[in-house]
This record gives C-alpha cells, structure tokens and sequence, in this order.
C-alpha cells in the first residue's frame, strides 16, 4: 500500500506570476489584429507557374488510357 499525501490545490507565486504574464501576452498578440499572410500566392513555387487546360489535361488521360489498352492487348498476345 502507498501512503497518500496531502496535495495543496494552491498556486505557489512563481506559477501565479508565469499564468498572469501568459494571460497578458495572450490578450496583447491576437491572431485578429495581425494581418496574415498568403503563403500559397506569394511562395517561390508557385511563382512561375501556369494553370493548364482542361483540353490538354484530358489528352493526357485519354493518351494514357490507350496506352494501357495497347499493353494489356501485347499483355494478352504474348501471354500464351
């Protein structure tokens, strides 16, 4: 068995005195004061680049679709 100790529910004053500096520096720097940001439009990766077309997007996908069918076919033909 243990022996329970009392605990004092109390602050000592060097954690009253660290909980009333965080409480102040928290109402001081508020996120709704600052004016953020937009780190996606003004970042260097994104400085250069151009959105492409839904045209050449779907070529793509269609160049890509034939190009499965032609090896599932070759697949199929050199399987036996």
């Amino acid at each position: 068995m243990g022996i329970i100790i009392k605990q004092n529910d109390e602050r000592t004053k060097l954690q009253e005195r660290i909980a009333a500096e965080l409480k102040e520096k928290m109402s001081t720097t508020s996120l709704d004061d600052q004016e953020l940001p937009d780190l996606v439009e003004g970042s260097e990766y994104v400085k250069d680049f151009e959105k492409e077309s839904t045209l050449k997007f779907w070529i793509k996908v269609f160049a890509i679709l034939i190009l499965v069918a032609i090896m599932a076919v070759l697949f199929f033909i050199f399987k036996n």
